[in-house]
C-alpha cells in the first residue's frame, strides 16, 4: 500500500505489517520502482517511465522515459495511471538534471523527490487496490449558520 507525506508526496510502499506496526520501502530504496509520468508545460508531450531508488542516492532515476516526451528541469513528477502499484497522480518529485546518453541513445532524468524523507512525523497510508483509479482524500470542511431571530416588541393596551 502506498505511503504518503503529509504534504500528499509519495514516500513509499508497505512491505510488511503487522500487530502495531509497518515496514515502508523508501522511493529511494534501490529496490523500489513506480511508474510516474513527467507533469511539464501546457501542450507538451507527457513522457512516462519508470523511477527507481538508487544505492546511496537521495534521488530517484529515470532511464527509460519516452523519446518523444517532453522532459525539462523543473518539471512536476507524478505516478502514472499505468502503474499497477500505485493510484495514479500521486505527486513524486521534480526533474532536478537531465544528462543526456551520448550517440542519442536517450537520456537519465534525475527526480528529487517532493518528501523530505528524512524529516516525516506523520504518514498516511492509501487503502487503495489496482484498478480502483484514483485515491480521494479526505477533507475537512467548516460550515456556518446564521440564523436570525425576529424581535418581539410588546404592546400595551
Amino acid at each position: 500500500m502506498p505511503v504518503v507525506a503529509s504534504s500528499g508526496a509519495l514516500v513509499g510502499r508497505i512491505i510488511e505489517s503487522g500487530p502495531g506496526y509497518a515496514v515502508v520501502r523508501l522511493v529511494t530504496d534501490a529496490s523500489f520502482a513506480v511508474g510516474v509520468k513527467s507533469i511539464g508545460r501546457v501542450g507538451a508531450k507527457v513522457a512516462t517511465g519508470t523511477a527507481k531508488g538508487r544505492v546511496g542516492a537521495d534521488d530517484l532515476l529515470v532511464e527509460d522515459f519516452e523519446p518523444a516526451g517532453v522532459v525539462k528541469v523543473g518539471d512536476r513528477v507524478v505516478t502514472s495511471p499505468l502503474s499497477t502499484s500505485d493510484p495514479p497522480d500521486i505527486a513524486v518529485g521534480e526533474v532536478a538534471r537531465i544528462a543526456e546518453i551520448p550517440g542519442g541513445f536517450g537520456r537519465n532524468v534525475f527526480v528529487a523527490p517532493y518528501a523530505d524523507l528524512g524529516a516525516l512525523d506523520v504518514v498516511a497510508v492509501l487503502l487503495w487496490k489496482p484498478g480502483l483509479g484514483p485515491v480521494v482524500r479526505p477533507t475537512t470542511t467548516t460550515t456556518s449558520t446564521t440564523t436570525t431571530v425576529p424581535s418581539s416588541s410588546s404592546s400595551g393596551g
